[in-house]
């Protein structure tokens, strides 16, 4: 994943929709909504963060594809018996690539409640040595 600044201002807009709905910016370079753009973009793995409305708990995880996030959206409300709030945090390839981003995710969201942290994660994705060794540069928040 990176970031890099733009020269010049840019318009942006805030979105909010009722109901399950899916917004990425993939390969494609758009904002595609309940659809993926591509077959290259339904092969990449998504980390999200689930937010409960009504405690505020939270926890970062990751699905293999786009419609594997989708469904997995639909198991996490049932089974906790809430609509929660889904956030994209970002996309990459399955394996590797996709651990060490959900596991800078889950440090840079505050790390497991287990260890002092804010996320109601059970266990990190990543020990840190294989994440070290995989590339991972994000610090551990306790």
């Amino acid at each position: 994943m990176r970031v890099a600044p733009h020269a010049r201002p840019e318009v942006v807009y805030n979105l909010h929709v009722e109901g399950t709905a899916r917004y990425l910016v993939g390969a494609c370079g758009v904002v595609v909504h309940n659809s993926p753009c591509s077959d290259a973009a339904e092969q990449a793995g998504v980390v999200y963060k689930r937010s409960n409305p009504i405690t505020g708990e939270t926890y970062v995880g990751q699905s293999k594809s786009p419609s594997r996030f989708d469904a997995r959206r639909g198991e996490h409300d049932r089974q906790l018996g809430v609509q929660h709030e889904y956030e994209i945090l970002g996309t990459a390839p399955h394996g590797k690539e996709l651990d060490v981003l959900e596991e800078s995710m889950i440090r840079s969201h505050g790390g497991i409640e287990r260890r002092g942290g804010t996320l109601s994660n059970r266990r990190h994705q990543m020990s840190d040595k294989r994440y070290r060794e995989a590339g991972g540069t994000t610090g551990a928040p306790y």
